[in-house]
């Protein structure tokens, strides 16, 4: 069987898992929301969710909104691609906290490895839902143009305390886990939307450049969160090779609408490198 294109190896993405929930408020002042499971309704949770930080539940509704033909679809697309690959990244790397604790402590080993599995599995959605949304927008756009005008996501980078305490394999309350998820979906959100804007280590000077970002660094970006988020299909984690190789694939498509450069030719040796780890039996 030959590499299969991205279009058969991406799945259409469902609910986020869950165990994460969240409220979404209104103004008692305003207008009543819309009517419960319309698009409408969909988009107005996903703007509630955005701005209250809570990341997962917004990417579930942007999901609902970007795959449907309506007037909220385009720019549902573009903020689902910010807000899933965030997400993405944020959920991957705490799972690999907790499989790094539960080497540590043989106490904590089994909660340890069932939080692993929860968060692959919301990362894999967010990922899916990533790579997807990318090669929709690039399929319809040969030269795609980006505009990030929904705001910068609230929250900050720096890593949560719990995170330290999950990769020593400390035993934590319930409520530790929740603000480790979701302080790690918020920081993978928010340095991606950096990244995104051209200045990921000056979060001011990527809030005034978001919303009108240079369109090399964009497919950048957009490339390099493909090829680091392969990572989470690799044998020693969800051991998927064709989902591996599918978003490595659309990394390349990305890198090449870049004009050539030492730092294109950079980003195309990791993504070969990368693409080394999910072989595809032809």
């Amino acid at each position: 069987m030959g590499t299969m294109p991205i279009k058969s190896v991406l799945i259409a993405v469902t609910a986020a898992a869950s165990f994460f929930v969240g409220g979404c408020g209104a103004d008692n002042k305003a207008a009543a929301p819309p009517k419960p499971g319309t698009l409408a309704y969909s988009w107005y949770t996903a703007n509630e969710s955005y701005k209250a930080g809570d990341y997962t539940r917004a990417m579930e509704n942007l999901s609902r909104v970007a795959t449907a033909r309506s007037e909220y679809r385009d720019k549902a697309r573009i903020w689902l691609i910010v807000v899933a690959g965030g997400v993405a990244d944020g959920y991957l790397q705490l799972s690999n906290a907790y499989e790094d604790g539960a080497k540590v402590n043989k106490a904590v080993a089994m909660d340890y490895r069932d939080q692993v599995r929860q968060l692959r599995n919301v990362a894999n959605t967010a990922a899916l839902a990533y790579a997807e949304t990318v090669h929709e927008v690039m399929e319809e756009q040969k030269d795609p143009k980006f505009a990030f005008d929904f705001g910068f996501p609230a929250g900050e980078t720096t890593e949560p305390m719990q995170l330290g305490k999950i990769r020593k394999g400390l035993p934590l309350q319930a409520a530790d886990h929740e603000v480790a998820r979701k302080k790690m979906a918020e920081s993978g959100v928010v340095k991606f939307a950096a990244l995104l804007a051209g200045s990921p280590a000056d979060l001011p000077k990527a809030q005034a450049q978001f919303a009108n970002p240079n369109r090399d660094t964009v497919l950048t970006g957009l490339a390099t969160k493909l090829i680091s988020t392969a990572d989470l299909y690799c044998a020693r984690k969800m051991d998927m090779p064709k989902r591996g190789n599918a978003l490595c694939k659309q990394a390349e498509e990305a890198i090449a609408l870049l004009p050539d450069s030492k730092e294109k030719k950079q980003l195309e040796a990791k993504a070969k490198e990368e693409l080394k780890r999910h072989k595809v039996q032809s």
